[in-house]
């Protein structure tokens, strides 16, 4: 991944600020209610200390804000504001680009988009940011979130998570002749009831590195 903070940060950057510009003149449908929800995790690591974290989403007079701790970093606070781009026809596609500004150990911008689609009985979500830390360079890093679930009856949800996180180190850090990538698979299984979605993962269940996360969301409408 080194060569996506090298050579295309800026064309990564200047894509979800574009996305931002062209949501606000869309023709194409957008929320116009208040929907949102509030999520979770807790992440246990056999080798590590129990970790929790979590975000809150709001969507309102066809804005997209969210907020979340412990998320970018650990003790960090960061707020996210977007304009979703909604397709809503033959099938459900949502695009939202967002720019988030964080606070905490880690203290920085971070352009990013989520899609979320629905397909008869197939989910689809990925979330990708690009997280520029201010006061540490170094600390720079590249993540996305891509999962994909098959529901069962609308209650019971099925399929796997994959999450790749890629640190840039600045070119004047000892360092710099590379950057560590680490790819996380997960199976999933999560069981909704009425409001309340609860969710399992099986992270990297193959490897000693193995850990489990653990979510509740709590859905607005």
């Amino acid at each position: 991944m080194r060569w996506f903070f090298k050579k295309y940060k800026l064309t990564f950057s200047f894509a979800v600020l574009c996305g931002l510009l062209l949501s606000s003149h869309s023709a194409v449908a957008q929320k116009d209610t208040i929907e949102g929800e509030v999520t979770a995790y807790l992440n246990i690591h056999p080798k590590e200390e129990i970790s929790c974290d979590g975000y809150a989403s709001l969507y309102y007079k066809k804005n997209f804000y969210q907020v979340r701790y412990n998320y970018e970093d650990s003790k960090t606070f960061s707020f996210y504001y977007g304009r979703p781009i909604i397709y809503d026809k033959a099938f459900y596609l949502e695009f939202i680009p967002t720019m988030g500004v964080s606070v905490g150990n880690f203290t920085g911008i971070s352009p990013s988009f989520q899609v979320y689609s629905e397909i008869g009985r197939f989910e689809f979500f990925s979330s990708s940011q690009y997280s520029v830390c201010v006061t540490k360079p170094a600390n720079s890093f590249f993540f996305n979130w891509t999962e994909a679930l098959v529901k069962y009856k609308n209650i019971l949800k099925l399929g796997a998570s994959c999450q790749v996180t890629s640190m840039y180190n600045a070119p004047h850090t000892e360092k710099a002749d590379r950057t560590p990538v680490e790819i996380d698979a997960a199976v999933v299984a999560g069981v909704q009831y009425k409001r309340f979605y609860l969710c399992g993962y099986f992270y990297n269940f193959w490897k000693d590195t193995r850990y489990y996360t653990v979510g509740l969301t709590y859905n607005l409408k």
